[in-house]
């Protein structure tokens, strides 16, 4: 293989100079394949660790080195790592339980410690007169799910971020990552409901902890937190370390990586700091610039691209202008809405989107239309949470098979929402961003409304 210029550089800077590096690496640059012809020109009695970004990346790396034949190397995600840390110290094993902080939220113990919590909770909303108890319970409910559900969305970033357990940075997490959306930030109740927020945190991150020492449960999260706040360490060292897709490290995935650095040894990472796409689930987006100062390391770069046509380098260069196009023909750009991408989607395409409620959109518009698509795990599963989040427990004792029953189900589930987004606007100071949230909300409860309905009318068929 014929190696360019830029990466002759960073061999000669990992084989023959002193020091930490880090790579910045446009898109296609083949950011992996560099790093992995540094690890297979140091010598090989040296110890080498290569951190792959997920599962399947370090399987394919493995293979590679495995072929080229490179000794004294491991490869391992930044989780794995975590997980060796905590099974290299008492109490040694233990249970990796996806769920854990769900199913601790939902055990009687921890209902319990929550429960003044939910109460202060119920208090900052007004209540309509007219509602029923059970209408009131319900709702109630309702306000105890929406809780709960950003609870573990704000337990799971705080551990990502290692965020100190005072207010301020708490209340940063909240601010940060969007927790709430633009206007409810503007709402009356923001600051005794994040103080909630706080308080109920604290009660689930002990007892995550209290499970991790008594049962030795713990979650991928936990893979990362706990050996930084319980200051374990690895069960090895290595004297050089390479970090793939560092743009996307959290915190407390750097922690877990500086650990692993021999004393006397040295760190090679690479990314591309304007790639950072995993800020939404607690990646620093300072990762690439904090690393490097951390490092003290020499910066290095890879500016071809061989992945994209010319039109596309073209337009990349507006917000990287470095970039270099290496491929020979010109591409396409287009832009259509995005109800034409039903229309103009092919096997095989690749569909991103930003928002969850864009992907909930397309989908159900490719289900009416009887196409197949596949849509990734995680995402099946918040598409799923969407459409359960409208139902009670205790509309499960409808019987599907009547009609009648059917249509006063799906009746009382679009007023009661209707009840419920009407009284979640009033957290809104602004007539107009009021309405607008209104707006948006029920042309997404209309939306699923109705997908319910066509797919029971087709399975009734």
């Amino acid at each position: 293989m014929e190696f360019t210029l830029e990466q002759e550089k960073i061999f000669y800077f990992v084989t023959n100079e002193s020091g930490n590096g880090i790579i910045d690496a446009v898109a296609g640059a083949g950011k992996t394949t560099t790093i992995i012809e540094c690890a297979n020109r140091l010598l090989q009695h040296s110890s080498k660790l290569f951190c792959a970004f997920n599962t399947k990346i370090a399987g394919e790396i493995r293979c590679r080195f495995g072929q080229k034949g490179t000794q004294n190397v491991r490869t391992h995600t930044i989780h794995s790592l975590g997980l060796k840390i905590l099974t290299a110290n008492p109490p040694y094993n233990y249970v990796v339980r996806q769920f854990k902080y769900n199913t601790l939220l939902r055990s009687d113990s921890i209902e319990n410690e929550l429960s003044h919590i939910y109460e202060f909770l119920y208090q900052l909303y007004t209540i309509p007169n007219n509602l029923t108890p059970e209408e009131i319970k319900l709702l109630n409910n309702q306000f105890k799910r929406n809780f709960d559900s950003n609870l573990l969305k704000i337990n799971q970033l705080y551990r990502n971020t290692l965020t100190e357990n005072e207010i301020e940075g708490f209340n940063q997490i909240i601010n940060h990552y969007g927790i709430f959306n633009d206007s409810f930030i503007k709402s009356n109740n923001l600051k005794r409901e994040i103080e909630l927020y706080f308080e109920a945190n604290k009660i689930l991150l002990k007892a995550g902890e209290d499970q991790a020492r008594i049962n030795h449960w713990i979650d991928f999260g936990d893979m990362l937190y706990l050996p930084y706040i319980w200051n374990l360490y690895p069960p090895f060292t290595s004297d050089f370390v390479f970090v793939d897709e560092c743009q996307d490290l959290s915190k407390s995935q750097l922690e877990i990586v500086m650990k692993y650095i021999h004393p006397q040894g040295r760190i090679m990472s690479v990314g591309d700091p304007q790639q950072s796409i995993y800020g939404f689930t607690g990646a620093d987006i300072e990762s690439f610039e904090n690393l490097k100062n951390r490092t003290n390391a020499h910066l290095l770069s890879l500016t071809g691209c061989f992945r994209c046509p010319l039109a596309i380098v073209r337009l990349a260069q507006t917000i990287k202008t470095e970039i270099v196009g290496k491929k020979n023909y010109e591409g396409i750009i287009d832009q259509i809405s995005l109800k034409e991408i039903v229309k103009y989607a092919k096997p095989d395409d690749l569909i991103l989107s930003r928002l969850n409620v864009d992907i909930l959109n397309i989908l159900i518009e490719f289900i009416e239309l009887d196409k197949k698509v596949h849509i990734h795990e995680d995402q099946a599963k918040e598409v799923i949470s969407q459409f359960k989040n409208i139902f009670f427990d205790t509309d499960l004792s409808t019987d599907l098979n009547n009609e009648l029953q059917f249509k006063n189900l799906i009746n009382s589930v679009r007023i009661r929402s209707t009840r419920f987004i009407e009284n979640n606007s009033k957290k809104y100071i602004s007539n107009n961003e009021k309405e607008e949230y209104i707006k948006i909300e029920l042309y997404e409860l209309e939306t699923k409304l109705k997908f319910i309905t066509n797919r029971w009318t087709d399975w009734k068929g």
